[in-house]
């Protein structure tokens, strides 16, 4: 009987959404299989990994009906790189942005990234 050949992580990702798999990083689990790694040596592939921004800032594009659906589960806000959005969007440029950032920050989990207003320059980074 002949082996299967594996298919590329993309193909692997589409039969996921078909069929609405939980998370799996197809990629990370090709690689370990290609690389014959037993089961108990390899990396979690079942966790998402966080992404860590490093200037992040309360999505102001979250619509209405999204604010209100993560309210009612008590979930943290969608966080983004300040650098992504465009200037009139940046809450240091707004005016109710200020407002919003100040209370939604006080109401943020402590597992979530804390955002901050600022912008970080780029000295201050390094």
């Amino acid at each position: 009987m002949e082996k299967p050949e594996l298919r590329n992580a993309a193909e692997y990702q589409a039969l996921g959404r078909q069929y609405k798999y939980r998370y799996v990083n197809y990629r990370l689990f090709l690689e370990e299989l290609k690389e014959k790694i037993p089961a108990e040596n390899t990396r979690d592939f079942l966790t998402k990994e966080k992404k860590i921004y490093s200037d992040p800032v309360i999505d102001p594009r979250e619509t209405w009906k999204q604010w209100f659906a993560r309210t009612i589960d008590f979930k943290d806000p969608p966080l983004v790189e300040r650098s992504e959005l465009p200037g009139d969007l940046q809450p240091q440029n707004q005016k109710l942005g200020k407002v919003r950032h100040f209370f939604t920050r006080m109401t943020l989990s402590p597992m979530t990234q804390v955002p901050h207003f600022n912008p970080v320059s780029e000295s201050v980074k390094d």
